[in-house]
């Protein structure tokens, strides 16, 4: 059984999550490239009773790997201090985490997304969906 606020978030569809965020392109693009590779996404997935938010959590059997992605945009120290802090205290629970940058992506999306890949091989999460529903997310 999922916790309530976990089964929210899988009732909405991630077009829906984006909507409501107001999630950026570039995380909806990574989205979609993790989707395109077969592998099981939540968009904006919220922490316990944190204020904490994921842009993206992709989920294995035994494992789970939480995507921050960093945008264009140039933040200030204030939100790099609270960010790595969020990082810290999400860590110390026992989550892992990989960012992909924006600044990157746009120039080279392969070497953007390499260390991904090889996070989510290092910790054992392989894509889950089949081709079936491959087709049917990318169908609508």
């Amino acid at each position: 059984c999922l916790p309530p606020a976990r089964e929210e978030q899988t009732q909405r569809s991630a077009l829906e999550t984006f909507e409501y965020y107001g999630t950026h392109a570039f995380v909806r693009e990574v989205y979609h490239q993790l989707h395109a590779h077969g592998y099981r996404v939540m968009p904006e997935v919220k922490i316990g009773t944190h204020p904490f938010r994921l842009d993206l959590v992709v989920e294995g059997r035994h494992a789970r790997l939480g995507i921050i992605c960093e945008g264009k945009a140039w933040r200030s120290r204030e939100h790099w201090e609270e960010e790595f802090a969020r990082q810290t205290v999400l860590e110390r629970v026992g989550w892992k985490f990989q960012r992909v940058y924006g600044s990157i992506y746009y120039h080279d999306p392969h070497q953007a997304l390499a260390p991904l890949w090889k996070k989510l091989e290092e910790m054992g999460i392989k894509p889950s969906l089949l081709p079936e529903e491959l087709e049917e997310i990318f169908a609508d």
